[in-house]
C-alpha cells in the first residue's frame, strides 16, 4: 500500500534495536524505486532494482549519523559550511531532491537513526516532510523514536516493527498505537485511556454507519479531534493542526488493524487516511477534508 501510494507520505519505521526496522525500510525504498511493481512489491529485475541492489542507484540517498558524535547534522540536509569531520562526499537532501528521478520511479531518501538529528537539521527537514515533491519519498528509521522531535513524528506515517502483543495492553491502545511503545504508553495514561477506548469504539461503529450519515460521522470525528486536543497538557501552546494530524494517524492505525483482521476492503480508506494525515499538517481546510473523507470512504459500503 505504501509503495503504491500516489501521495508523498513520509514513513517512519520504529522498534527496539534489532527489531528489523532497517530491513523493512530498505525493502520499502527498493519498492519505491522499482519501475515494475509486482503486487505492491519490488520486481527485483528492472534496472532500478538492480542498481539499488548494487548500491549504485542515482535516485537513492542514504543519510545516517556521522562523525565522533554520531549525529545527523545540518550539512546532510541542506547546503552549509563544510563539516569539521571528514565525511563521505554526497549531496545534501535538499539538493538531491531538486533533480527529477534519473532512472527510478521516485527519488528516495532513507534517514537512518532519525533520533540522531540535531535540532537545526530536524527543523530544516520539516518543510520537506510537509511538502515533498510528488516524485520524492522520505523514509526514516529509529530505535529510540521518543527522542525524535514531535514535529517530525507528527508528519510521518509511523510503522512499528515487531510491535508488542502484550496481553495486558488495552485492546484500544494496541489498535490505535499499532503497539508503538511510546504511543502505547501515552494512550495508556490515566487521562488518555478513556479517550482511546471511546475513539476505538467509534472507529468500530463507523464500519456500520450508512452513507446517509457521512456528514454526521464527519462532524463526530471533528468533535473527537477537539476533545483530544483539549485533553493534552500542552494544548494551550500547541498547534491544533498537530493534534488533528495525530488523530488521523490514530485513525489510520485503527483502520490498519481492521485490515489485519481481514477487512481488505478498507485498504483504499487507509490510503486516504494517510493522505489526510499529511494534508492536515499543511493548510488544508480541516472541515472540508473530513467531509470529503467520510463521504468518499463510507465504511459500511466497503465492509460486507
Amino acid at each position: 500500500s505504501l509503495a503504491r501510494a500516489d501521495v508523498a507520505i513520509p514513513v517512519l519505521f520504529v522498534g527496539d534495536a534489532g527489531a528489523g526496522q532497517e530491513d523493512a525500510a530498505l525493502h520499502l525504498c527498493k519498492a519505491l524505486l522499482c519501475t515494475s511493481l509486482q503486487a505492491g512489491d519490488a520486481c527485483g529485475v528492472c534496472s532500478a532494482c538492480k542498481m539499488f541492489d548494487r548500491d549504485l542507484s542515482p535516485d537513492f540517498l542514504l543519510i545516517k549519523p556521522q562523525g565522533k558524535a554520531n549525529l545527523i547534522r545540518i550539512h546532510q540536509i541542506e547546503s552549509s559550511k563544510t563539516p569539521d569531520d571528514d565525511e563521505d562526499s554526497q549531496p545534501p537532501l535538499l539538493e538531491f531532491i531538486r533533480v527529477s528521478p534519473i532512472q527510478a520511479r521516485n527519488k528516495v531518501a532513507l534517514i537512518k537513526n532519525a533520533d540522531r538529528l540535531v535540532i537545526n537539521a530536524a527543523n530544516s527537514l520539516l518543510k520537506t516532510l510537509e511538502e515533498s515533491p510528488h516524485d520524492v519519498r522520505i523514509v526514516l528509521t529509529s530505535h529510540a523514536s521518543g527522542r525524535i522531535p514531535q514535529t517530525i513524528r507528527s508528519r510521518c506515517c509511523i510503522v512499528p516493527c515487531a510491535y508488542r502483543s502484550d496481553q495486558t495492553m488495552d485492546p484500544a491502545v494496541l489498535r490505535l498505537s499499532a503497539g508503538t511503545p511510546d504511543l502505547a504508553a501515552f494512550l495508556s495514561s490515566e487521562t488518555m485511556l478513556p479517550f482511546a477506548q471511546e475513539f476505538w469504539n467509534w472507529i468500530q461503529s463507523w464500519t456500520t454507519r450508512p452513507r446517509s450519515q457521512a456528514l454526521k460521522v464527519s462532524e463526530e470525528f471533528a468533535e473527537l479531534c477537539e476533545k483530544y486536543h483539549e485533553l493534552l497538557p500542552d494544548s494551550k501552546n500547541r498547534d491544533v493542526r498537530t493534534s488533528r494530524a495525530e488523530m488521523f494517524q490514530f485513525f489510520a492505525n485503527g483502520i490498519a488493524s481492521r485490515i489485519r483482521d481481514g477487512n481488505d476492503e478498507l485498504i483504499p480508506a487507509l490510503d486516504a487516511a494517510l493522505f489526510a494525515h499529511r494534508a492536515v499538517i499543511g493548510n488544508a481546510q480541516f472541515n472540508y477534508l473530513c467531509d470529503s473523507f467520510f463521504t468518499n470512504f463510507n465504511a459500511k459500503s466497503q465492509v460486507q
